[in-house]
């Protein structure tokens, strides 16, 4: 698959080719159809957000939606085909853990595939254009979880 890599900012974004990752039991693959670039991976580019990332090289991206591809061995809630949205802050912020943001804590959405724990994710619900979950990913848990409920 073709990604998007961070590895410092003298080198920038570095186009790659490498193998599609496999889910954990956990988590999810997921094809991208949807991904934003956020001010802060600017930021990370241009080398004033490295200490953000928790490994390197890190494909980054974090507004990302998908459709799930495949899911872990322990995965009931999500089935392939499924359309989803990647939540970057979890819910309670207070229970945040930045090693399981996509795009800083792991391999994110600049990328054609991308695995993603199932504590992150959240439908999309019928009647939302996939690219706007997308953009929605990149609000906290509540609100998300308030704009779907309203569907």
């Amino acid at each position: 698959m073709k990604a998007f890599q961070y590895e410092n900012a003298n080198s920038g974004l570095q186009l790659q080719d490498l193998p599609p990752p496999e889910p954990g039991p956990e988590s999810v693959q997921i094809q991208v159809t949807a991904v934003g670039m956020c001010h802060s991976d600017c930021h990370i580019v241009e080398g004033a957000g490295d200490t953000w990332l928790h490994k390197r090289p890190i494909t980054l991206g974090h507004e990302v939606a998908g459709i799930v591809t495949k899911v872990g061995p322990n995965i009931t809630e999500y089935r392939v085909g499924d359309r989803v949205a990647i939540l970057q802050i979890g819910y309670p912020v207070e229970d945040r853990d930045w090693s399981l943001g996509i795009g800083i804590g792991f391999d994110g959405g600049y990328a054609e595939y991308a695995v993603v724990p199932i504590v992150r994710l959240a439908r999309i619900p019928d009647g939302v254009i996939q690219r706007e979950g997308g953009w929605e990913s990149r609000r906290c848990w509540a609100s998300i979880n308030k704009y779907i409920s309203a569907f």
